[in-house]
Parts: C-alpha cells; structure tokens; sequence
C-alpha cells in the first residue's frame, strides 16, 4: 500500500486547539493572541509578526535575487532605459530601495554563491561551496521549508539550471554544492510545486525528465505549454496537488544547460517576468498563501565573463520580473516583495584608466551599449553556426568598425582590439571591444564583497519587525525576517527535518543503522555517492531510507511524505566511494515517529 500525506498536516493537527492553521478544518488564524506562548513541539508559531500590533496581514511572500547585480549594474542599466540619456528615468525597483546588505560568508568578506543562498534561506553563515549547512555543516530549515510547515505553496524560478547554488539554497543540504545528482534529488522531492527554469539535460546519471514525471509533475517544455496551464481551482489543498516542472528549450549553445540571456531569447522561451506571473498565478490560488523564490541568475553569469550587454539586458530583465511581482503584491493586498542581490561581482564601473578627462565626458560615453541586439555569447553562436558572418557579429553586439562613435585615441584603441577579434573570434576578445568603446571598467572576473541594496514592496500600513529600522542589515537577516513574517521557527523546524540516526559508520539515537548500498556518479564505484540506502531498525520495524528521497519502507510497505520528508546523508569534505560509510544521515521526525 502507498501513502502520500504532509509532515506540515502532522504538525498542524498538534495545535488546532490554538486555533492558527486549517491543517485539520480550522479557520481561526487571525484570532490567535499575540502574548500566546510558542508550543515547543511545533515550529508554527502561533505569536507570528505577520499581524503584528494590528499590521496588515501577510499571506504571501515572494522573494527575488538578482545574482551578482552590482550597484553599476543598475546605474549603467539605467541609461539603456528609452529615451534616458542623462540617466534621469529610474528602474522599476529603485522606487523600492530600503537601505544596504552586508554579503559576507563565515569566513571572509567575499562570498560565494552557495552560502549566501544558504544565509538568505536559513538565517545562518556558513563556508563557501555548501548549501543549507551553517557553518559547523549541520543542515539547516530553509524559509521555503518554513513555507510548507506553515501550508503553503512553494516555487521556484531561475535562469540557470535548477541545481545552481541560488535555488539550491532552499531546497538542498549538502556539502558540495557541485554534486548535481544529490541536489537535483532533494529538490525534485522537497514537495514544490511549481518550478519554472532548465537543468534537467545536465544530469548526467540520470533521465531527469522522465525522474520529475515519475514524482507527480507535469512537464513543460515551452512557453506555449507554459501558458496554457490552468491555474487550479482556490483552495487549502493546492500545495497538496498542483505539480508543475517547467524546462524550458534554450539557446544558451555555449554552456547547453540554463536559459538564454534575455536578449538572446528564442521565441518559445519564456521570459523571467513571464515565468513570474504564471507562477503567482498558480501558486495564488492555495488560500494558506505561497512562498516564491525568483532568481536573475545570469546576470551573474555575464558579470563573470564582463560582458557588460549581458548585465544590463538581464538585470533590466530582472526589473521587469520584479515590476510584475510587485503589480501582483499591491492588488492582493497581503503580499511582502523583498530583492536584493546574494554579491557583487566584476568590479563592474563607469570609466577606466583611458578614459581622459572623466570629469568632462558626455553622457554619449555608453551610446555603443545602446546599440547592440545580442549579448558576446549570441554572437559567438551566430559565427559557429553560420548564421553570422564577423562583422555581423560585431555589429549584433553594437559595434560598427567603419563608425567608431569616439575619440581618435580610443577609436584607434577599439580598432586594434578588433583586429584581435576577428584574428580569435571568441567572447573575451568581443567584450574586450565594447568595454574600451563605452570605458567600461572591471576589476575582476570574479565576486566581489561590496554592500549592496535590499529593495521591498509591503502593503500599506504594515508593520515591519525585524529590519523596519535597519537600514543596513546582514544577509542572514534576510531568512529571520521571512520566516517570522510567516510565524515559523526556524530552530526548531530545524529539529524536526534533520534527526541525526547514523554517523561515520555508528548508530545513534537508540537505532540500529545499517548502510546496504550506494550508488556513485560514475562507473566503477568513480566519483561522488548521490545515493545511499539504509535499514534503520528498532523493536518489531524496520524502516527502509534511501538518500535524498521522501519514499520510504516501512516493514515493507511503501510510504511516502510529500513535504518536508526528505532523507540527506551529508559527508564532509571528500565524497566518494571510499568515505561512502563516513556521513550522517538525518531522517525527518515526523518519518521516525510514523515508523517507531
């Protein structure tokens, strides 16, 4: 026999008589006292900020990370605005600047991608290449974690491949955040219910199409079939049934695995902002509410490479998605919008050490970023495939070597670095001409640690708890912040996903553990374990746990917990064969106590 059911709807049912949740048909929520002590079995808080002092309630969250946009990359892409030569109009979000955000990690001023998802979603620091772990590398609750305890609907949207760090830090708990099959596992069966993005094509062990169909998801595959689902019915129970899995066709022909720069879209992929309101539109209709996470990724993408069309075109359209979450959040009425960007990277700036005369340049300096159609990427492909000759691909990324719109020393500049192009046709060269054209400047090809802006939008007459006073927050604030605003602890949710039953080969917690198999990303027992299977054993039941899943045996009969019931087994440091009895496995409590 199989059965599907929530750890929340477990949770819910222990505190009906406080009169919060629906879990088991109550409707009181908004009668609960605000003195009302926390139940320490629950992490539902019945004292939640989200009312507090008479605020306006919220319901729902969206939460939005351009990754790796640097302040320039919002002043640059500002002038592409039409008819905004002297930088004057303003982006959507800049309307919704709040104050600045320290993007440390635990061990230094300059982070990685991974643990600053980890201290946006969790609330805690944590070393670099992980994800979920703080930075003892224990796991961690997640704010979309918090979400589904508090009956929610969750999403997720990325430009990159669902397994990127970015999105990976609400959904996954592991040491490495390059171990793809293990965090693409967790995911899949972290019970989310809308997902919009790519990735499944850069799974290498597995068919992950036909993996996500064979956990409940409707699979589409392009922005026609994207728009024609419907939105289902409003109800408490759509975060119990609506599956829905977009992997969007691409023509990202160089990496084959995220979504297009936007300005390279083709025509059947969605855009961010598109990918948004279809989203909101699904996920809205669950009366608890939803949490959804939407991720730029690939301004980050562009940053790293300093190609400076790729930035502009895809935080302008971030601004968009932004615009589109924040129309939605001011007709609901309960809606929290909060943006801002994990870290810096490229050192991105206006002016270089060629630039004579700064202080007397005209606005007229950035015209040639104006004029480009494609990003350094899209024209390289343009060349492969044939569909470009050079100087059409020069002229898609705005630069017309018979009218060069400079001075005579950097005309003669961008000429010479033409000339390498076109002798080495390859992005670097591409965005080397630009950046001397428009005296784009860079410092590095990598992140940087500069403070950034958090942007939010709230309905009128809320009261903020956490960082209503804090115009400089840390990005760990970030997490404590949501998880409040939904009344979730998430402390002690962290107690109830994550109970240790085995470590380095030795059972804990009163069970008999037994390690029965593994399986590797490569042959021959190569590469990292994605999977392990274990036999937890106590009195007359044996619990069967395979790693990264929520399907679980129990004395033989198959069960299943649709959220909140996922297995990890996390090995720090090395992952291999060799250390493949060296990890800790955590099993959801709600698993231990159904089975035991």
């Amino acid at each position: 026999m199989k059965k599907s059911f929530k750890l929340m709807t477990l949770i819910m049912c222990l505190v009906l008589s406080l009169g919060l949740f629906s879990a088991c048909g109550s409707s009181d929520a908004a009668e609960a006292p605000n003195n009302q002590p926390v139940n320490p079995s629950n992490p539902v808080n019945p004292s939640s900020p989200n009312n507090p002092g008479g605020s306006v309630p919220i319901k729902n969250i969206i939460m939005m990370v351009p990754d790796g946009m640097s302040v320039s990359a919002t002043t640059i892409a500002r002038y592409m605005l039409p008819d905004n030569a002297n930088g004057m109009k303003t982006l959507f979000m800049d309307d919704y600047v709040k104050g600045l955000m320290r993007t440390t990690w635990s061990g230094g001023p300059i982070t990685d991608s991974a643990p600053a998802a980890t201290a946006f979603a969790t609330g805690y620091k944590s070393t670099n290449g992980t994800l979920g772990l703080d930075a003892d590398d224990l796991p961690r609750a997640s704010v979309l974690k918090a979400a589904q305890a508090a009956g929610k609907a969750t999403g997720m949207i990325a430009t990159s491949e669902f397994m990127h760090a970015t999105p990976s830090g609400y959904s996954a708990n592991e040491f490495t955040r390059g171990n793809y099959e293990i965090v693409a596992r967790q995911t899949v069966n972290s019970g989310l219910n809308v997902y919009f993005g790519s990735g499944t094509g850069h799974i290498a062990t597995t068919d992950f199409s036909d993996y996500i169909k064979d956990r409940g998801y409707s699979l589409v595959e392009t922005r026609s079939q994207m728009n024609a689902i419907n939105a289902p019915a409003a109800s408490v129970n759509v975060s119990d049934t609506l599956r829905v899995w977009g992997d969007f066709v691409s023509n990202d022909p160089i990496n084959k695995r995220a979504l297009s720069y936007d300005i390279d879209r083709v025509a059947e992929e969605p855009s961010l902002a598109e990918m948004t309101r279809k989203a909101i539109e699904l996920l809205s209709r669950d009366t608890d509410g939803f949490f959804l996470m939407v991720e730029g990724s690939k301004i980050d993408w562009a940053a790293h490479a300093n190609d400076t069309i790729g930035i502009v075109t895809d935080t302008l359209a971030f601004d968009r998605a932004f615009q589109a979450a924040v129309e939605f959040a001011k007709q609901d009425g309960e809606t929290i919008v909060f943006s801002v960007s994990d870290h810096g990277n490229s050192g991105i700036s206006i002016g270089t050490r060629n630039l004579a005369g700064y202080d007397g340049s005209p606005f007229s300096i950035l015209d040639p970023l104006k004029r480009a159609t494609c990003t350094a990427e899209g024209a390289i492909f343009g060349i492969q495939q044939g569909t470009m000759t050079v100087d059409q691909a020069l002229l898609c990324y705005g630069i017309d070597a018979s009218n060069l719109t400079t001075d005579a020393a950097n005309r003669q500049r961008v000429l010479d670095l033409i000339d390498i192009f076109k002798a080495n046709q390859n992005t670097g060269n591409l965005v080397a001409i630009m950046n001397q054209y428009a005296y784009i400047g860079y410092t590095t090809g990598g992140h940087t640690g500069e403070d950034l802006p958090w942007y939010m939008y709230a309905p009128e007459g809320y009261t903020m708890d956490i960082i209503d006073k804090m115009g400089f927050i840390d990005n760990t604030d970030v997490a404590w912040f949501l998880a409040k605003t939904m009344g979730v602890d998430l402390d002690i949710l962290t107690d109830d996903l994550f109970v240790p039953v085995y470590s380095n080969g030795q059972s804990l917690a009163g069970y008999t553990v037994t390690q029965t198999s593994v399986r590797t990303s490569r042959a021959d027992n190569a590469g990292y374990v994605y999977e392990a299977v274990f036999s937890i054993e106590r009195g007359n039941t044996t619990l069967i746990v395979t790693s990264n899943d929520n399907a679980y045996t129990i004395n033989g009969v198959s069960e299943t917990f649709d959220t909140n019931g996922v297995a990890i087994y996390t090995i720090i440091g090395t992952n291999n064969y060799d250390n493949r009895e060296r990890g800790t496995l955590y099993v959801p409590k709600a698993v231990l106590d159904f089975a035991f």
